[in-house]
């Protein structure tokens, strides 16, 4: 028997992301977290900060930041991070590939 792991979920793709991110950001103690384009364009994001400036200045790593690069559907995305660990790109490459292919 399979058993269903998450407790939030959605068949629209924008908030499954949104919710994939709110559990990624808990799982790695992560006050934000969000995921942009190369242009440092919102994607789709979480947390207290303002997600919009987080995602265009991503890219300028500061101290107690993560980034990460991801592969997703093809396309070149970047991971953020405040606070918390490093996000595990293999899980969440995995796990956007498979939300947004939907």
């Amino acid at each position: 028997m399979h058993t269903e792991r998450r407790h939030r979920r959605s068949d629209a793709p924008a908030e499954a992301t949104r919710l994939f991110l709110s559990s990624l950001a808990a799982r790695i103690r992560a006050r934000s977290i969000v995921l942009a384009d190369t242009d440092g364009l919102l994607v789709a994001g979480v947390g207290d900060e303002d997600l919009e400036t987080l995602a265009a200045l991503g890219a300028a790593a500061a101290p107690g930041t993560h980034a990460a690069e991801l592969i997703v559907g093809g396309v070149p995305l970047r991971l953020f991070a405040v606070g918390g660990e490093a996000p595990p790109v293999a899980n969440a490459s995995e796990a956007l590939n498979r939300i947004l292919a939907a």
